[in-house]
């Protein structure tokens, strides 16, 4: 894909990360105050239980048995019948009779046994909650089954969970709705950028031709003078650097994935090689071939040729005259391998990897007039539409950029 399409899935990928952040955000508040609730509501069931059990250790057996309905203690209301028991205990703390509130016998006599074996008045014995009122003859507890109280827990939490869920599906769209309303002004912005660079690039084409028409149509009638041959240098210039604009632009705009075509990337760099000879005899350097034959892959024939000559010509303008670049196709791991290597000055890390930034000059007062730092963004361009990559790597004296892209299956 082209720098468009690249920047269309950063931002979408900037646009998840917004929305998961968001999302998870609001999910980790609202999940913090539904388990604090569930807390507070599971400590609340207990408090009202002790309250209520205190409340039982003031009565005796028998008028606990002859309360009616009326005379029921405050806070048991929510409560079902049969949740309650009271154990008698002996002298030497042994259970002497469990009396319930309803019909439910759940207590044995080695539970109540336990509880009394605890030596504690109030606390959780399995799934009972107790208070006790012993003293130095005997007395009795009071035992709550905490049943009822979990099974209330358990559908607090079951439509606590539902709420939440819901909560979630809620927040998932609101975060995408936020996420859209802050990334629209980055993706206006990029937008305007690349209609800007694309509207000015055609505008200028008309002014530049003007200026080459009327520059030819001066030295036709004066004949040449230095001043002519620094226009038409400079509008030749301008003109490289336009076509290296619109080149990029459409590279932006279109993606050109449909009409690709099956191409022999071995067939192709090894006759653009040929054709560049001719530019490196100029600087007396040499080009060495490494190319394994037939090796396929899907594109576009003219991009890919720009790609290849792109590197090439690279290659050729930094390297040392009487030195040697090197041109190597290959495939390895599923992938069509292709690379470019010239003797170079040392590159920083730090300036490998702006390279193929636009603009980007790495030594621009040894750069040549010429040289706009586009080559190199265009290259990249190319490769990433064609669904590889390109890389730079300095080892040795040895610069390399090696282009991947997938093989033709």
């Amino acid at each position: 894909m082209g720098t468009m399409a690249k920047a269309t899935r950063s931002l979408d990928m900037l646009r998840n990360k917004v929305v998961l952040t968001l999302f998870l955000s609001l999910f980790a508040v609202a999940l913090v105050l539904a388990v604090s609730y569930l807390f507070l509501s599971y400590f609340s069931f207990q408090e009202r239980a002790k309250m209520s059990l205190m409340t039982y250790s003031r009565l005796s057996n028998s008028a606990l048995e002859d309360e009616d309905d009326d005379g029921q203690p405050p806070g048991l209301s929510y409560l079902e019948q049969g949740d309650f028991a009271t154990i008698g205990v002996s002298q030497r703390r042994k259970v002497t009779s469990i009396e319930y509130s309803g019909e439910n016998n759940f207590l044995t006599t080695m539970q109540a046994q336990a509880i009394i074996d605890a030596k504690e008045h109030d606390g959780i014995y399995q799934n009972f909650l107790y208070h006790g009122d012993v003293g130095q003859w005997g007395g009795f507890y009071m035992v709550m089954d905490l049943t009822v109280v979990k099974r209330g827990m358990a559908r607090l939490a079951l439509r606590t969970s539902l709420i939440l869920l819901v909560s979630a599906l809620l927040f998932f769209v609101l975060a995408r709705r936020l996420a859209t309303i802050l990334l629209k002004p980055a993706e206006e912005a990029f937008k305007r950028q690349q209609q800007f660079t694309a509207d000015c690039s055609h505008e200028l084409k008309t002014p530049l031709a003007a200026i080459r028409a009327n520059a030819d149509l001066i030295e036709a009638k004066q004949g040449p003078s230095r001043e002519l041959d620094a226009i038409q240098t400079e509008a030749e210039t301008m003109g490289n650097l336009i076509g290296e604009l619109l080149t990029l632009a459409k590279l932006d705009e279109v993606d050109q994935r449909a009409s690709f075509v099956s191409l022999d990337l071995s067939e192709m760099a090894s006759n653009i090689a040929m054709l560049m000879e001719a530019l490196l005899d100029e600087k007396t350097q040499k080009l060495e071939r490494n190319i394994e034959p037939h090796v396929m892959v899907k594109g576009s024939k003219r991009n890919l040729q720009k790609l290849i000559s792109s590197l090439l010509e690279n290659a050729a303008s930094h390297a040392p005259e009487q030195s040697t670049v090197t041109i190597m196709v290959g495939s390895r791991h599923g992938h069509a391998v292709f690379s470019v290597a010239n003797p170079s000055e040392e590159i920083p890390k730090e300036h490998l990897a702006h390279l193929f930034d636009r603009f980007y000059q790495a030594n621009p007062e040894s750069s040549s007039s010429s040289n706009f730092g586009l080559g190199l963004a265009i290259a990249k361009s190319i490769a990433e539409t064609h669904g590889g990559a390109i890389a730079a790597a300095w080892d040795d004296g040895l610069l390399t950029f090696t282009v991947t892209l997938p093989l033709q299956s």
